[in-house]
C-alpha cells in the first residue's frame, strides 16, 4: 500500500492465516526495449501480492464430512458438521459448525444488542459462546436450571461475555469463519466429484 510520505512503499502485516498461504509475488510492469519506462526507474514500484491458499491446489485430496454422510436420509445430518483445533496464545480451543437451530438461538440472543454499538460484538460473543467446544480440554460452564428460557447456550453467551476480552472472541471468531469457509469449499469440491 502506498505510504503518504515520500512516496515510500510500506509492506502489509501478514497475520498468521495469510502467513500459512502459498504467495506468489509480481513486480510492476516490466520495460521493453526501444520504450519509456511506465515508473522511472528511482521510484518504489509497488509489489502486486497474488495468493493462492492450499485448498486450490489441484493435488491437494478434497476433505469430507464424516463418512456417515453418505448413509440413506441419516446421512444429512453430517453434511456441513467440521471441527478445528487451534492453538492461540498457549491455550488449545476445539470449535465446531452450528446447526441451524443454534445459528437460530443466535439471532435470538443478538435480538437485544441489534441496531446498539455493541451489535457486533453481541453477534461475535453469540457465535463464539456456540461454536466452542472445549478450551484447554474443558467445555464452558453450564449452571443447572429447571427454566426453559435459562438455555445452554444463553448461559454460555453469558459466561464469555463476563469472562473473555474482545481479542480472545476476535481470535475465535476469525477461526470459525475459516471453518465455515472450508465447509463451502468441501460440499464444492464432493459436488464436482459427484456430479
Amino acid at each position: 500500500m502506498p505510504n503518504l510520505e515520500d512516496g515510500e512503499w510500506e509492506d502489509e502485516e501478514l497475520t498468521d492465516d495469510k502467513a500459512n498461504l502459498d504467495t506468489e509475488f509480481i513486480s510492476g510492469p516490466e520495460k521493453v526495449e526501444g520504450e519509456a519506462s511506465p515508473l522511472d526507474a528511482t521510484e518504489p514500484q509497488p509489489v502486486i501480492q497474488v495468493e493462492m491458499s492450499k485448498s486450490d491446489s489441484p493435488d491437494e485430496t478434497p476433505e469430507e464430512f464424516d463418512p456417515k454422510f453418505r448413509e440413506d436420509f441419516e446421512g444429512l445430518l453430517y453434511i456441513g458438521k467440521l471441527t478445528d483445533t487451534f492453538d492461540w496464545l498457549g491455550h488449545r480451543f476445539v470449535i465446531r459448525t452450528l446447526t441451524t437451530d443454534e445459528i437460530l438461538e443466535v439471532g435470538l440472543i443478538h435480538k437485544e444488542y441489534a441496531g446498539s454499538l455493541a451489535d457486533a460484538k453481541a453477534y461475535q460473543a453469540a457465535v463464539v459462546a456456540a461454536c466452542v467446544e472445549s478450551v484447554d480440554g474443558r467445555s464452558l460452564p453450564i449452571p443447572l436450571s429447571n427454566h426453559p428460557e435459562d438455555t445452554s447456550l444463553i448461559n454460555k453467551f453469558r459466561f464469555v461475555n463476563s469472562s473473555w476480552f474482545p481479542p480472545t472472541l476476535d481470535a475465535i471468531y476469525e477461526r470459525y469463519l475459516l471453518l465455515e469457509a472450508k465447509v463451502a469449499r468441501v460440499i464444492e469440491s464432493m459436488g464436482k466429484v459427484s456430479g
